[in-house]
């Protein structure tokens, strides 16, 4: 039980910023998410590991404003009164029951009545799928789409790669090019779970105390079936 539970802490990564978030093809978006505006509104798109809900996480200006489909109320009255400049950001809404989607429904007439004041906030959501490919009711859809929507890239191999040299000499980690190699033959190659990984790595490394190696990198998944 304690190996579980120290294993569960390794994967705790660094709070999500625009900062450290990797851009790959993604600069415009960076750039409008860096410069958004109070009445704004964005929609993200894209497949897991993309990096949707880091950039939600960053945009958010408090996290009671960072919604799941776990944290979304399914009554408009269990939403808080948004005031001026909020950013509001709405995480799988591909995953929202009926009453849940009745709420963001009203969020975004709310949104679109502001918006123009001088009370104006902003709303970014995100889903797996552009709007119009969603299955919810039709009207949301449509809303969804109001403002700005803009698909989240999958970082390239050589992307990951850089990206993870980089994080790795921010921790003050030396990776060598054999266990990086090996990580992208046997791994999952998406963002978020190579920085977990990453994450993971440094801890254990530090609880065996051993360098990293390729043999350490093995203990580790097999210990704690990371990718199970």
């Amino acid at each position: 039980m304690q190996e579980q539970l120290f294993l569960a802490d390794l994967i705790l990564k660094p709070a999500s910023s625009i900062e450290n978030f990797v851009v790959g093809e993604n600069a415009e978006l960076i750039f409008i998410l860096s410069h958004l505006k109070a009445g704004e509104a964005i929609f993200l798109w894209g497949g897991a590991g993309t990096g949707k809900t880091h950039l939600l996480q960053a945009m958010a200006d408090s996290p009671e404003h960072f919604y799941t489909p776990t944290s979304f109320p399914s009554d408009s009255s269990e939403l808080p009164q948004f005031t001026a400049n909020s950013i509001v950001c709405v995480d799988d809404v591909q995953h929202f029951s009926a009453s849940q989607q009745d709420v963001l429904f009203n969020l975004y007439n709310e949104w679109q009545a502001r918006k123009v004041t001088d009370t104006a906030f902003s709303i970014i959501s995100a889903a797996d799928k552009p709007p119009m490919q969603l299955t919810m009711r039709e009207d949301l859809r449509n809303r969804l789409g109001w403002g700005l929507v803009y698909e989240v890239h999958m970082l390239n191999d050589d992307d990951c790669k850089n990206a993870l040299e980089q994080r790795a000499a921010a921790k003050g980690l030396r990776l060598n090019r054999d266990v990086i190699q090996w990580i992208f033959s046997h791994c999952p190659r998406d963002a978020r779970t190579l920085f977990a990984l990453l994450e993971a790595l440094d801890a254990y490394s530090l609880k065996q105390q051993r360098p990293i190696t390729i043999p350490l990198l093995k203990n580790l998944i097999q210990s704690q079936e990371f990718f199970q």
